[in-house]
């Protein structure tokens, strides 16, 4: 019994964090902050952030409007500045 109630936990969060943009990113920010904590930029903290929420819950907070409000652009890879490098 113990192991289908944190499935539904686990199920009903999911539904929460789909249909609740606010809840959403509540939980977009939290789990950015613990990545910057252990020492990742703003932007790779939220983008993995988001990451996990989308991995584990399929709600992406790349598809709501506060992550439009970052004004973030998509990030290009960096390039190698010793051009044999990329050979």
């Amino acid at each position: 019994m113990g192991l289908n109630l944190i499935r539904m936990g686990g199920f009903l969060l999911a539904v929460g964090l789909r249909n609740d943009p606010e809840t959403l990113w509540a939980w977009q920010c939290n789990l950015a902050m613990m990545a910057a904590d252990a020492g990742a930029d703003p932007y790779q903290a939220n983008e993995r952030a988001a990451d996990f929420l989308t991995d584990v819950f399929g709600a992406d907070p790349r598809q709501t409007e506060y992550w439009e409000s970052l004004g973030w652009e998509p990030e290009e890879p960096e390039k190698s500045a010793d051009p044999e490098a990329e050979s």
